[in-house]
């Protein structure tokens, strides 16, 4: 007798795997994303400093 290809549960580790590839692509973008928004704000951070600096001058 061969190997059964009887799946009881409906699992498709195939469709699993791609799923969680995608959900792992999603992420990194929004990681992404976020790193893109953290460094904007690094940046008017260091606007606001050197204006203050100007300022105290």
């Amino acid at each position: 007798m061969g190997i059964s290809n009887y799946n009881p549960y409906g699992i498709d580790l195939y469709d699993m795997h791609n799923q969680k590839k995608k959900d792992h692509k999603k992420q990194e973008k929004i990681l992404q994303e976020m790193i893109q928004e953290l460094k904007r704000i690094d940046g008017s951070l260091e606007d606001i400093k050197s204006t203050i600096h100007h300022l105290l001058e």
